[in-house]
């Protein structure tokens, strides 16, 4: 599995987390796993990537709340939210990736799956939380 059909995994794991318990989260993992037809030696992988993400949901809220003048995260489309949340912990949780790249990979994802105006919406909240100076590193 490519670092981004990994990614387009997580973040798709993160929308089923919106309308789901986290006393549901493994189940949904092992529902989404087995219809996508996941190779179990891909799994464990996926499982930490994507739980290393939802355990810091709550942080990752509070960084989003704070970038998003004017919106709040449970307002926000689902989708966008969702790619938000993904980005925002590959900027502030994970040294293996580089934030222009996260940056890249959020708006990427939303052409996909956001509507017409979700790639300059999070451009400009991740734009909010990375300095202009460290994006250009």
């Amino acid at each position: 599995m490519t670092r981004r059909e990994l990614r387009e995994h997580i973040m798709r794991l993160i929308f089923i987390s919106n309308f789901n318990s986290a006393d549901e989260m493994e189940e949904q993992f092992r529902l989404y796993c087995d219809a996508k037809e996941i190779p179990g030696e891909e799994l464990e992988g996926l499982h930490n990537r994507f739980f290393n993400v939802y355990e810091k949901l709550p942080k990752i809220d509070e960084i989003i709340k704070s970038s998003s003048t004017g919106w709040k995260p449970e307002r926000m489309p689902k989708e966008d939210l969702s790619i938000l949340r993904l980005a925002v912990y590959e900027i502030k949780f994970d040294d293996t990736v580089p934030d222009k790249v996260a940056i890249n990979e959020a708006i990427e994802l939303s052409k996909l799956y956001g509507e017409d105006k979700s790639p300059a919406f999070i451009n400009a909240v991740l734009g909010k939380i990375v300095p202009r100076e460290k994006k250009d590193e």
